[in-house]
Parts: structure tokens; sequence; C-alpha cells
């Protein structure tokens, strides 16, 4: 799988993926969540709210965009203030294939299946929400990951495609 990726984070785990746009981070207590990372890519893998460099990867950064190719994504290395509750919103764009299965977010350090994917052509959260939306390759989208109460939320291009509870598989090993 490859791909591009422009993303914010709110308490973010790890990602593992292939993604175009930007990268957002906030904390959710509320329907308004704090932005607390944020990275688009533009210079580097720096925090653009001046919170330094919390990402690592093995991938290129150029023009606003990180791009990686298999087995090949970014990491979160710093502490978030919480692993429960939280908001992801990636920037995504697919560029060979939405068949089979593409991680875009990993909660056990590779250690499990179990995460948010492109699988199919449509936004799945392995293994406790189902299949939905349509995702085609060569096209920008937005994906939303939202945790709040045990409860996950999905969004593909700010409509929320999938709701339920996760039975804690949406909480992060570790930081």
């Amino acid at each position: 799988m490859t791909g591009i990726l422009k993303t914010r984070i709110s308490k973010f785990p790890r990602l593992a993926a292939v993604l175009s746009g930007g990268l957002l981070l906030g904390l959710v207590s509320t329907a308004d969540a704090a932005l607390i990372k944020s990275y688009d890519f533009t210079t580097g893998l720096s925090d653009t709210l001046g919170n330094g460099v919390d990402l690592t990867g093995i991938g290129t950064v150029s023009g606003g965009r990180y791009s990686f190719t298999n087995n090949q994504g970014l990491r979160l290395t710093s502490a978030l203030p919480s692993t429960t509750d939280y908001a992801i919103e990636m920037k995504l764009r697919v560029d060979d294939s939405v068949a089979g299965f593409n991680k875009l977010v990993d909660f056990q350090d590779l250690l499990s299946d179990v995460g948010l994917y492109v699988l199919g052509g449509t936004l799945d959260f392995f293994t406790a929400g189902p299949s939905a939306g349509v995702i085609t390759v060569a096209t920008e989208f937005t994906v939303g990951l939202e945790r709040a109460g045990g409860t996950i939320t999905g969004f593909l291009n700010g409509v929320s495609v999938f709701s339920s509870l996760d039975g804690g598989q949406a909480v992060s090993g570790s930081n």
C-alpha cells in the first residue's frame, strides 16, 4: 500500500498507515475537543503548534505530505494526557489499492490485528466496528476516529459511518 499522510492528533496511540494531508490530535470530553497536536508536514515531523518533534517514521516528508509504502508509517513518541478518550483526524490518499486491508491506526505496537483500516474500499475498525463508507484509489479523503466512554465512532469525510462499543480495543497499551 502506498500513499501520503497529513494528520492532526488528539490523544494518539500509534499511526501505521498510508495517508495524505495532515494529522490532528485532540482530547475528547465534550463535543469540542482541545487540539493538542497538529502535523501538516510543511516543516518535517514537527508539531505545528510548537510542541517539538513527536513523530518518528520511515518515509518521505515533502510538499506538506508524508509519503510511505508497505510496512512503513509514523509513531507518536511523546506521552499524551490520556489514551482512553481522544479524537484523531487524518487526510489521506491511497495511491495503489484499496482492496484487501490497509492499517491506518494501530493501538497495540503491531502485536495484534486490532485497529482502524481501509478494508476492501471501506473504513473498518477491526474487530469492533462494521465496515462502512466508500474509499477509492487516488482520491483524497478524511478519516476521523473518536473514542469517548468506551464507544468508538468512525468518520469518513466528516460523516459518521459507524459507532460501537470497543471493549477496550481502541486504547493503547502504551503511549
